[in-house]
């Protein structure tokens, strides 16, 4: 009791000052409940889990709905008393989202190690089987581990004051092994990798242009209208040959004329037909990805209970 009753009181309730006791129990607590309630989830049943997943689900998706939706006050300090029921909500809103998105970032950590762990396990399983092309699962794992030993040694070089100009300056065998993995060989990789990708979507824009019906003849049209304007010598040609019917005048046949102008056609066909059909679309993305996550949140979809 005399312990506890020496903690320092923290100005919020949610931040606990940095260094503090208070702080140290509260990180080994919160450690201590995860692994409880991990533990517990995986050994209850299904049928109970499932509820309490949703309900869990819910007040997350809860709290940021009412942090968007719910008034602001713009006159917020963590000094300042809340007037009224409204703003003693926003005030609680505000200074919980720090902690909060914290929070976020640990799970997301947490499912990004159940990811690692699961990839490793299957691959594992499938060198340890002799899968056919289990050659290239050892290839994966053997570069995860390389990956996360050198770049883990390489960021605890530069830690400390002064180090990283140091390691800058004076590079060692950790810093050049990483430096290979990752500039030499990963970026490269990636690099060749989108340059593989470019002749598939060469070969899907083929198929999709060829005169079937008469859309595809309009995207045909447009998308050779598109890629002339991209190429300097047929547009200053053409620009001339339009520029010789019209004639050098400023009269209607020569206002006429520059509307047929590689990159006026351009322009038109990019801000009346491309810019709106991207709007469409993002408007649709936008209220598919609104559907589904109401459907997440409240728990009504198929994969949420069953």
């Amino acid at each position: 009791m005399n312990l506890l009753a020496q903690l320092p009181t923290p100005t919020n309730f949610w931040m606990s000052p940095n260094g503090s006791t208070l702080l140290w129990i509260e990180i080994i607590g919160a450690f201590v409940l995860g692994f409880a309630a991990i533990f517990g989830l995986s050994y209850l049943p299904k049928n109970l889990r499932k509820p309490l997943i949703g309900i869990a689900t819910f007040l997350g998706g809860l709290y940021f709905m009412l942090h968007y939706l719910w008034p602001t006050a713009q006159d917020y300090s963590k000094d300042q008393v809340p007037k009224g029921a409204v703003e003693g909500v926003s005030f609680w809103l505000q200074y919980s989202l720090p902690t909060v998105m914290n929070f976020n970032q640990v799970l997301s950590g947490l499912l990004l190690g159940l990811g690692i762990a699961s990839l490793l396990r299957i691959h594992a399983e499938r060198v340890a089987k002799r899968h056919p092309d289990w050659m290239y699962s050892l290839t994966l794992i053997v570069c995860m581990g390389l990956m996360a030993i050198f770049g883990l040694l390489d960021w605890a070089s530069a830690i400390g004051p002064g180090q990283a100009k140091q390691v800058a300056d004076h590079p060692g065998f950790v810093n050049f092994a990483y430096n290979f993995l990752f500039g030499g060989l990963f970026v490269n990789l990636d690099a060749v990798m989108y340059s593989m990708i470019a002749f598939f979507i060469y070969s899907a824009a083929y198929r999709s242009f060829r005169l079937r019906s008469i859309e595809s003849a309009v995207l045909l049209g447009t998308a050779v209208l598109i890629m002339l304007s991209l190429m300097g010598g047929v547009m200053v040609g053409w620009d001339k040959v339009v520029d010789m019917l019209g004639g050098s005048g400023h009269g209607a046949v020569a206002e006429f004329m520059s509307n047929l102008r590689l990159g006026a056609i351009k322009d038109w066909v990019q801000n009346n037909m491309q810019s709106p059909s991207i709007r469409a679309i993002e408007f649709g993305l936008a209220v598919g990805v609104l559907a589904m996550s109401l459907r997440l949140w409240l728990g009504i979809e198929k994969g949420i209970n069953g």
